[in-house]
């Protein structure tokens, strides 16, 4: 009885993570890889219950279950540590595994051989998360908690494997795999309920995680184009004119202004406007660099900082885009207008702030506004009392 009391520790403590990865998925059912935790631990709860309560070792039928519930519940567990990180489930595989873990036990039982049924116990789950641990190292994920979860994972399949191991070196026989019958048996149960409590915790930590960085995200993320708020990109950019003034790394600022959005709103509605908002930002985000910033600052105003680049080298960047900002289309019923934006650029001097450059930059912006729009504007003096602007070719706004 008291090896049987042990043996409940590991299904209680799954029980309470069936419990609450369930509530979890509960609060947003979006999440279907919480969904996938919740499943494999109450997989886990009733494969330990029958095994405990009603499993003697000599049932073929019962091994054959509890066999396929632990089968289940590994795949489960595995499904949504991949869904998590993107990684595709090799169904094929899992299947693979549960037909010949079946074809397995089934031959065991015909042949009368229960000790080849106790093997196939611990095989089945142990090969599904060795291959839960590949399938997340592929991913070379560089997150501690991944990392953590693949070893995890790694060290549940070892365990698996060696019990029959064990069981012979230490107690001469695999009788001992059953529940509650020596104190062999007893250890093992402790070491399946530490890892899978630290499966659990680690599980756990990442939807915790992954819940921070989805609020952070929306904090500091513009919903619309997909690039930083304003108060986010004011932020970064702080960060990185301190970086470029300790290491006298040249910074430049483009403004840019969507020609006549208002326009674009009033003729042909907000969806549309709300779209050509979409890609331009895209539009933005697919040509800059890494160290590069770029957030939408106003309703159609984005602004970028140009690491490593001088104003003359930031102007090839803005007229890149302008070209492909013609790209975009206006459409609504026989309405087709062609997409256009202004941009000025301006580069930071010594001493000057953010402000200093933006004011710069933006009257340099609304000069290309006044000369016809669709235009690259640069301020080449970083002088407020002497700007001298270089506008490119103007393509008309086509209608």
């Amino acid at each position: 009885m008291p090896l049987q009391i042990v043996s409940l520790i590991t299904p209680a403590f799954a029980l309470l993570f069936a419990c609450l990865f369930s509530y979890l998925w509960l609060s947003d059912r979006s999440k279907l890889h919480i969904l996938g935790y919740a499943t494999g631990y109450a997989a886990l709860v009733l494969s330990y219950v029958l095994v405990v309560m009603v499993f003697d070792g000599k049932s073929p039928g019962m091994t054959i279950a509890v066999s396929t519930i632990s089968w289940l519940g590994a795949v489960a567990i595995v499904w949504g540590a991949t869904r998590r990180i993107g990684v595709v489930s090799p169904w094929v595989g899992y299947l693979a595994i549960g037909v010949l873990m079946a074809l397995f036990t089934t031959l065991s039982a015909i042949w009368s051989q229960p000790r080849v049924l106790m093997l196939a116990q611990n095989t089945g789950s142990s090969l599904i998360f060795a291959l839960g641990a590949l399938l997340l190292w592929s991913a070379n994920s560089a997150r501690t908690l991944d990392r953590a979860l693949i070893w995890t994972m790694a060290l549940f399949a070892a365990h698996g494997f060696s019990r029959p191991l064990q069981a012979m070196l230490v107690e001469h026989s695999l009788e001992s795999l059953r529940f509650g019958v020596s104190t062999f048996q007893a250890i093992n149960v402790v070491i399946i309920g530490v890892l899978s409590v630290l499966m659990a915790m680690i599980m756990l930590a990442g939807v915790v995680q992954d819940t921070m960085q989805r609020e952070r995200a929306e904090a500091t993320i513009d919903p619309l184009s997909g690039l930083l708020t304003r108060r986010a990109f004011e932020a970064e950019v702080a960060a990185t004119l301190a970086r470029g003034k300790a290491e006298g790394i040249p910074i430049s600022l483009i403004v840019a202004d969507i020609d006549r959005f208002k326009r674009i709103n009033d003729e042909l509605g907000h969806a549309v406007g709300d779209m050509i908002i979409r890609g331009f930002g895209q539009l933005i985000a697919g040509n800059i660099r890494p160290n590069d910033i770029a957030g939408r600052v106003g309703g159609e105003e984005f602004c970028i900082v140009v690491w490593n680049c001088n104003a003359e080298q930031a102007h090839v960047l803005a007229e890149r885009i302008r070209t492909e900002t013609m790209g975009l289309r206006a459409i609504n019923g026989d309405t087709d207008i062609i997409v256009t934006a202004s941009f000025g650029v301006a580069g930071f001097g010594p001493g000057m702030s953010y402000h200093d450059v933006f004011v710069q930059a933006d009257k340099a912006l609304y000069s290309c506004k006044n000369g016809g729009r669709n235009q690259v504007c640069r301020v080449d003096q970083p002088d407020l009392s002497a700007l001298e602007f270089a506008p490119s070719n103007v393509v008309p706004l086509a209608r």
